[in-house]
């Protein structure tokens, strides 16, 4: 009984001195740890992945106290499987009917641009679009309305 006691102060002075230097453990720490001390293989890998959980969860802690976290950026990234396997219970006729009422919204939003620059800017968008990719129009429009409002070019 005091050797598993001393077991376990020891395991949790090095966790805590691995979360404290940023390392976490993990299986490079924890698992040759528990391996030498004559754990079973199951209870080493399961031992190692819930002390990373215990570390995790503190600094997600100690991260959200401290207002460190971007919500609209951890939101996604931590359902971004679930929200994709989401779109595929969706049949496509209803993703198709979607993008329709999508495209009509930007097709709406063309119709607001009151100045000429702002209309060449939207319609190559479109055309290099069109022609390549989306990350090409992006770039060229992004591109072309600087030089239009540094150089002052009227179209």
């Amino acid at each position: 009984m005091l050797f598993t006691g001393a077991l376990f102060i020891g395991i949790f002075l090095i966790a805590l001195t691995l979360t404290m230097l940023g390392l976490g453990g993990g299986g490079l720490i924890y698992s040759p740890l528990f391996a030498l001390l004559g754990f079973e293989k199951s209870m080493v890998a399961s031992t190692s992945l819930f002390l990373n959980l215990v570390a995790a969860a503190s600094a997600v802690g100690i991260y959200m106290r401290r207002g460190m976290v971007d919500y609209g950026v951890a939101l996604p990234l931590l359902l971004g499987g679930d929200l994709v396997a989401v779109l595929h219970l969706l049949p496509l006729a209803v993703l198709g009917v979607l993008l329709v009422f999508a495209g009509a919204q930007l097709a709406l939003a063309v119709l607001d641009l009151t100045e000429r620059a702002d209309l060449f800017v939207a319609l190559l968008i479109l055309g290099i679009t069109l022609a390549s990719n989306l990350a090409a129009g992006f770039l060229a429009g992004i591109a072309a309305a600087y030089c239009l409002s540094w150089t002052g070019v009227r179209v």
